[in-house]
Parts: C-alpha cells; sequence; structure tokens
C-alpha cells in the first residue's frame, strides 16, 4: 500500500514538474562562438553583408600579422557557396540558395565549434569542411583575443538587453506570421545571434539564414528599441520569403491586377517596404509608444514606401488580417503619390535587373555588381554573359523588368547583332566612337538600357545613371561620358 502511495505521489509530482516547466520562446537571443567566428573570417576577407566597423576594427588590430594573413587566404580557398534553387515558386522572388546558408545555420545554432563540426557534416565535401574547422579553431584564438578578452562583459550586457525585449518580440512575430499568412510551425524555433563589434558608432549589418538571423550590435550602444526594431525588419523579409508557393502566387495576381503603371515599380519594393514599416515603424511603435524620427532605411524609395504603408501595416496588424488586394492596391497608390514620377527613375527600374556583359571573369563581375550596388538598391539580379551567348538572347526576349546591357567590347558587331532580338534599336541612330546610353521602353513596357562603355568603367557608367536620375521622355539616346 505505502508503494502504491509513494507510486502515485511520485508520478503527480512528475506531472506538476512537466506541467510547471517553462515554454521556450518561439524566438530567442543568444551568441554563438562558431558564428562569431565565421564572422570575424568574413569580415577580414571584406566580404558583403559584414559590419564595416567590424573590418576596419579587424585590419587595424592585424595589420602585418603575417600568421593572420596566411589564414585567411586558406579561407578564402574554401568553396562556400554552391547554389541551388527551390522550384515552382513566382520567378519575381528569390529562388536561389547556398550551402553557405546551411552552414551559417548550423553555425548559429550550435554553441561551439565542435558542436558545429557534428551537426554541420555533409554540407561541404570533407576535404573542405574539415579545412573549415581547422581555420576556425586556429582563427578562435584571435577571435579571443581581439574581441572576447576585451569585450565579453559588454557583449553579455548586450545580450541581457535584448532579451529583456524576448516577449515583446514574440508576441510581435506571432503576429507578424499571420500578417504575411507565412508558412511557419509554432513549435519551430527563431535563433537571433548576437555579433559583438567593438565601440559606439559605425557600420553594423544584419543577415537573416532561414530560421536564424546573425545582427551585429556595437558594444557601446544604447539603442534597444531600435535594434529590436532592426532585428523584426530582417525577421519579415523571413516571413515573407517562406510564404507558400500559393500565397506567393496570389500576391502575383494581386499586382498583375493592378493596371497603374506604378504597379511593377512598388512590386519590386515591396519586400523592403514592407520590412521596414515592420520592424523600422511598428516593431519600434510597440516597444516605445512613439514614432522614430530617425531615417527608416538608407534608400529614398523604400524610406518612403514604409513610411507611406506604415499605418495601413498596424491597422492590419492590429485587426489580425493579412496582406490581400485590397492592401496590394493602397500600396500602388501611395507609392504612386509619394513617387510621381517612379516610371521614369532609374533608381527604380534598376531594383529589378537583368544585367548583360561580355565579362565573364568571376571576380570581375562580381566587381561590376559592387560598383552597380554602390549607387542602386538592387533587390533581384540576373546576370548574364557573354551577351550574344544563347542563354542572354533568351532572357533579352523574355525576361521581366529592366534589361541593362553594357558594352565594352566589340561595339559595332555586339550591336549589330543585337537588331534582330531588339527590333527598336533599328530605329535609333548612335556613335560608336561616343560612350552612349540607349534607351527606350519596348512593347512589353521593360526599360530597355544598353550602355557603350570603356572597359573596367562600370563604376563611372553606374555613377552617370545615378546622376541623370530620369529617363526624359523622347530621348533614347545620350552621351554619358
Amino acid at each position: 500500500m505505502l508503494k502504491k502511495l509513494f507510486l502515485c505521489i511520485s508520478l503527480h509530482f512528475i506531472a506538476l514538474q512537466s506541467f510547471c516547466i517553462p515554454k521556450k520562446p518561439l524566438l530567442q537571443f543568444k551568441i554563438s562562438r562558431p558564428y562569431s567566428v565565421i564572422n570575424f573570417l568574413e569580415a577580414s576577407t571584406g566580404a558583403m553583408g559584414t559590419s564595416d566597423a567590424l573590418k576596419e576594427y579587424i585590419k587595424s588590430n592585424t595589420a602585418g600579422d603575417t600568421a593572420y594573413s596566411k589564414l585567411i587566404r586558406r579561407y578564402q580557398l574554401i568553396e562556400l557557396s554552391i547554389i541551388y534553387q527551390r522550384t515552382g515558386f513566382p520567378e519575381s522572388r528569390p529562388s536561389y540558395r547556398s550551402t553557405k546558408d546551411l552552414l551559417m545555420i548550423q553555425a548559429i545554432q550550435s554553441n561551439s565549434i565542435n558542436e558545429f563540426k557534428q551537426s554541420a557534416a555533409g554540407i561541404l565535401h570533407n576535404t573542405d569542411f574539415l579545412n573549415l574547422i581547422d581555420i576556425m579553431v586556429e582563427a578562435d584564438q584571435f577571435y579571443q583575443k581581439l574581441i572576447w578578452s576585451k569585450y565579453s562583459q559588454a557583449a553579455l550586457h548586450q545580450l541581457s538587453m535584448l532579451k529583456k525585449h524576448e516577449g515583446s518580440a514574440n508576441d510581435a512575430f506571432i503576429k507578424l506570421k499571420k500578417f504575411y499568412n507565412s508558412a511557419w510551425g509554432n513549435d519551430m524555433p527563431f535563433i537571433v545571434t548576437m555579433v559583438p563589434v567593438p565601440g559606439h558608432s559605425g557600420g553594423t549589418s544584419a543577415t537573416p539564414h532561414a530560421n536564424s538571423l546573425c545582427i551585429d550590435v556595437l558594444t557601446d550602444e544604447t539603442k534597444y528599441a531600435e535594434r529590436v526594431g532592426i532585428t523584426m525588419h530582417e525577421i519579415a523579409h523571413v516571413l515573407y520569403a517562406e510564404q507558400s508557393r500559393e500565397v506567393q502566387s496570389q500576391l502575383e495576381s494581386c499586382f498583375s491586377r493592378n493596371s497603374s503603371v506604378n504597379s511593377q515599380p512598388t512590386h519590386h519594393f515591396i519586400d523592403e517596404g514592407l520590412a521596414t514599416a515592420c520592424g523600422n515603424g511598428w516593431m519600434y511603435h510597440m516597444l516605445t509608444h512613439k514614432i522614430d524620427s530617425e531615417g527608416w532605411y538608407d534608400n529614398e524609395y523604400i524610406e518612403g514606401l514604409g513610411r507611406a504603408i506604415y499605418p495601413m501595416v498596424s491597422q492590419y496588424i492590429l485587426q489580425g488580417k493579412s496582406i490581400d488586394q485590397s492592401f496590394i492596391d493602397e500600396a500602388i497608390r501611395l507609392f504612386g503619390e509619394k513617387f510621381p514620377k517612379a516610371s521614369m527613375e532609374y533608381g527604380i527600374q534598376i531594383n529589378h535587373l537583368t544585367l548583360y556583359a561580355d565579362e565573364e571573369r568571376p571576380i570581375e563581375r562580381q566587381q561590376i555588381s559592387q560598383d552597380l550596388r554602390s549607387q542602386f538598391m538592387v533587390s533581384w539580379l540576373n546576370f548574364s554573359s557573354p551577351i550574344l551567348g544563347p542563354e542572354s538572347l533568351n532572357f533579352l526576349k523574355n525576361n521581366e523588368g529592366t534589361q541593362l546591357i553594357i558594352i565594352d567590347r566589340h561595339p559595332e558587331p555586339t550591336l549589330q547583332a543585337l537588331r534582330s532580338t531588339l527590333p527598336d534599336l533599328n530605329t535609333i541612330n548612335y556613335n560608336l566612337n561616343e560612350n552612349f546610353i540607349i534607351n527606350y521602353f519596348d512593347s512589353s513596357h521593360r526599360l530597355i538600357i544598353i550602355a557603350k562603355t570603356n572597359e573596367g568603367e562600370s563604376s563611372l557608367l553606374f555613377k552617370a545613371l545615378k546622376e541623370k536620375r530620369y529617363v526624359t521622355t523622347g530621348e533614347t539616346y545620350w552621351k554619358w561620358k
């Protein structure tokens, strides 16, 4: 009898313990050592998407260190990014992912390099993966010396301040999931790892990777509501990307059904505009009960769209509504009201771009892309070469959005060959002794830009387009240099 009584009490106690265990929040802030080390290596190479302030700090503290320079060269030789595609989604939505994303997810989820080694095995070939682990172990010593030994207390303090907003961030995540009608399980945690960056000012970044997000946090910063707003901005991008195929197709149809000339320009900026309204606008207001008076986004079109749709976004979230046709129609109207010459602005038209050039060397192609992005916000970019290759000519006939062709070699035969694919070119006179821009809207209302330039002068070309700003009505030809 006593044994039965003891057993009943024990089972009741176990059940009570299980009932009392607090449920883990859906959104969790942490610091991941393996991700911090990889980010340290990435910043050391000057990679895009890493903090400018961290790049400068590492550069000044490792100058002349030959051992570290050799380590970075070894890291640069590893092919981390092997591209694969998710099929069946609308063309306008990014469908390409890479093994680098998978590595970053595992690094963010892990708490040690050894744990990362166990969880990320198989993503890369073992030769490259084991080399990466060896490099990380060695780089960890530099990270410990330059970052963690000096700034760990400040970093942990910043983490504790972010965790104070974890409850509000979780509530916001659930509401945004409904607003975006996103495919996200209620038991799928979203991990936000904080990367400490020494100092109180300087450029920082935030990068999402599926169910994980890395955010740079300055060790001396105090604007926590702003940082949480930035966090929710990036999470909004993830929720947008993780909408089902059906929801994505429905939203595509919402834009297609709207006959306004501003429909496609709004479509190209809607992802960033929504994220800005949700994170920098609604989330910030939720935490502070006021609107952030400082800039929300360092791009006038995204800033303009984000602020214009913010009241509507707040209303939809408050009412528990998801984005629908009425929302899209009003967003298009507001964008046109804010930017009445939107259809003629290079900065808007170049946001969704297919770029053609005869440069096929990866490093040079990357430089052209960087030159482009230094002048314009580009949400969708397809880079195709050579210009007269069969794939390029197929894109030129069928791809949506702006088509930009850079001719920096063999201009006469290239332009002659393009006449059959772009028949409007037959009506335009040009001088091959000049560097010029030909631009016009074709029968599908796509902006066609053909730029003749000298080799290696893409940065000057994009700067000229930025300064010109508008496509002038009736002007199909102008000298840019």
